[in-house]
């Protein structure tokens, strides 16, 4: 009897698992944040839909995860949107269902490792830190790879650990190499988890045969790159030089680096990131020349990147330690949806409740005091490590933490567990790992990023309640419902940053749409008045005065942009309009000329 009870625990847990995911994908199946996806999530979704259409192999280098869109086709989950950006047919389930089993696979994951590496009572700890922080859970129904990455090398370290019961096995060493390849085909940066690997497998065959082991970490790299080859093959074909997994490092750390970096995700002004993931339109304009290959904008990104490195030679890793301490500072840095709204549209995600601050902190005194106490537990400290060293060269956001997550956990579970048993020195040690990790985790000096922020993920809500709206033409009363749930959010976001454009401006769209023209007029006033040079917000308003007919109050605004941008030809194609409107026809004929000769085609 008492030996199927871990069998029945199990099977009771996989139940409640099943009611809880159940629950979730309910709610979000009716969600704002389901039905309009944005950035990656709807780069990926319809990377799987192009796949699942059968383009198998593109034409150019992948510029994101290679290996995501391909799960996300894999289980039915491709989708396109229509033109108001609603997911088109039905929700994605399959690649929620696969997440849904990596996050089951981490927390299996951490309970055999706590089994193993943490002593005493506390061995659950690491599964329940796992399972308690709302990210996974987050990440588990957002369309992004985190907890497929997140798995994938929780289970490769997993393997790395030897009880002293001989060296590896053949198909261990081809698991561990396969699992860091895929890995590293869902982020070139868990690449690095080669290091630890390559030291684990090393130690044991020094340690049973008294000689280098070269045969056994040859049998795991070879596996590795036998994974990443085909993919290494294809960038490096297309783009006509040797590339990596992913076109999009040049990118990435020209965000993290450049001139305008600050530590956290930054959009460039005019770098509509949706509509041009690698920004190929933005540089075309910058440089003057058409530039249409990603591997050429991957260049010039980089390239632009280091250049201004060179010129402010302590600005890298001035930067590289802000972004470090932001990855275990205990705040959340959303990139794309704020957590409070996951939580509003999918209120069972309430059911985790362990903030990210304390688990910071158990993890870096674990990691400071007890991560270096045994190989074992070494190998899973230097992946750490390295992972959250490689994140900080670009920059610092949620999502990206996910991947340190169970390694964290274990830190912290090694924590708890040993201090009791430990002897005073190694207790004095901990006190004082616990108090420096208190000072690092606090957020002191975010207060300012984190109202922006929180500003800018109530306007990511309001832009979905906006396109949905727009998508609901059967039903006014929904219709109406949708854009004044923008509008609210909207103004909130306005509030607590009154200095955004763009807030501004998408206030005074959702007003058009709810035919409150003086209001959306005013929005766009305010937003003049708060932040002064607004060039999109006066092109907004003399949109708004030409969609209104009222094409006096348009033609004075748009002679001051022009004289700002006389060859800009949406700007030079109003005026022309708006001259006409007037009766001035001559005056619009001669602007239109002009049109032709800025912009012949």
């Amino acid at each position: 009897m008492y030996r199927r009870c871990p069998f029945v625990v199990g099977l009771l847990a996989l139940v409640l698992f099943a009611l809880f995911w159940n629950a979730v994908w309910s709610d979000l199946d009716r969600s704002v944040l389901s039905r309009v996806p944005m950035l990656d999530e709807a780069f990926y979704l319809s990377e799987g839909a192009e796949i699942a259409g059968g383009r198998f192999v593109p034409d150019e280098p992948f510029f994101m995860s290679p290996l995501y869109p391909y799960l996300v086709a894999a289980t039915g989950s491709g989708r396109v949107r229509d033109q108001n950006k609603v997911l088109v047919g039905d929700p994605p389930r399959g690649i929620r269902f696969l997440q849904a089993l990596c996050w089951v696979g981490v927390i299996g994951v951490l309970l055999a490792t706590g089994r193993r590496l943490v002593p005493g009572p506390f061995w659950w700890l690491p599964a329940a830190l796992f399972m308690l922080y709302r990210l996974p859970a987050i990440m588990t129904a957002s369309i992004l790879l985190e907890m497929p990455l997140t798995f994938v090398v929780a289970l490769a370290l997993y393997l790395l650990i030897r009880d002293g019961s001989g060296p590896f096995r053949t198909r261990d060493l081809l698991s561990i190499g396969i699992l860091i390849g895929v890995a590293a085909l869902l982020r070139g940066v868990a690449l690095l988890v080669w290091i630890p690997a390559l030291l684990a497998v090393g130690r044991i065959g020094r340690r049973k045969t008294g000689s280098p082991a070269w045969k056994p970490v040859l049998i795991m790299t070879v596996a590795m790159v036998a994974v990443l080859s085909p993919v290494i093959l294809h960038n490096s074909l297309r783009a006509g030089r040797l590339a990596g997994p992913s076109l999009n490092l040049g990118l990435n750390f020209y965000l993290g680096n450049g001139p305008d970096a600050n530590g956290y995700f930054r959009g460039l002004k005019d770098f509509n990131v949706e509509a041009d993931p690698a920004g190929m339109d933005y540089l075309s304009r910058k440089t003057g020349r058409p530039v249409t290959d990603l591997a050429d904008a991957d260049r010039i990104w980089l390239s632009g990147a280091l250049e201004h490195l060179r010129d402010h030679p302590a600005r890298f890793p001035r930067l590289w330690l802000k972004k470090l301490r932001m990855y275990f500072a205990g705040a959340e840095f959303p990139q794309i949806s704020l957590g409070e709204s996951w939580v509003r549209n999918v209120p069972w995600l309430r059911v985790m409740i362990l903030p990210w601050g304390p688990l910071s902190v158990l993890g870096l005194t674990g990691l400071a005091v007890w991560g270096w106490s045994e190989p074992r537990i070494r190998t899973w400290a230097l992946a750490l490590l390295l992972l959250v060293g490689a994140n900080a060269a670009f920059f610092a956001v949620s999502r990206y933490r996910l991947v340190l997550v169970p390694g964290l956990a274990l830190m912290a579970g090694l924590a708890i567990s040993r201090f009791r048993s430990s002897t005073r020195r190694r207790k004095i040690a901990a006190v004082a790992a616990l108090a420096v990790s208190v000072l690092i985790v606090l957020p002191w000096g975010y207060g300012p990023l984190l109202e922006k922020l929180h500003a800018s993920g109530l306007s990511n809500e309001a832009v979905r309640w906006q396109h949905l709206g727009s998508a609901e033409t059967s039903d006014p009363e929904v219709r109406t419902a949708c854009w004044r749930e923008a509008e609210g959010l909207y103004r909130r976001s306005v509030e607590e940053i009154p200095t955004a454009p763009e807030t501004y401006r998408g206030l005074s769209r959702v007003l058009f749409l709810l035919e409150d023209y003086d209001a959306a007029e005013q929005a766009l006033f305010d937003g003049i008045s708060a932040i002064g040079d607004g060039s999109n917000l006066r092109d907004d308003l003399a949109r708004l005065y030409l969609q209104l007919d009222d094409h006096r109050k348009a033609v004075p605004l748009l002679h001051i942009m022009i004289r700002e941008d006389p060859e800009n030809p949406d700007l030079l194609h109003n005026c022309a309009v708006a001259r006409a409107g007037t009766g001035r026809t001559a005056k619009a004929i001669e602007i239109a000329r002009r049109l032709v000769e800025v912009e012949p085609d």
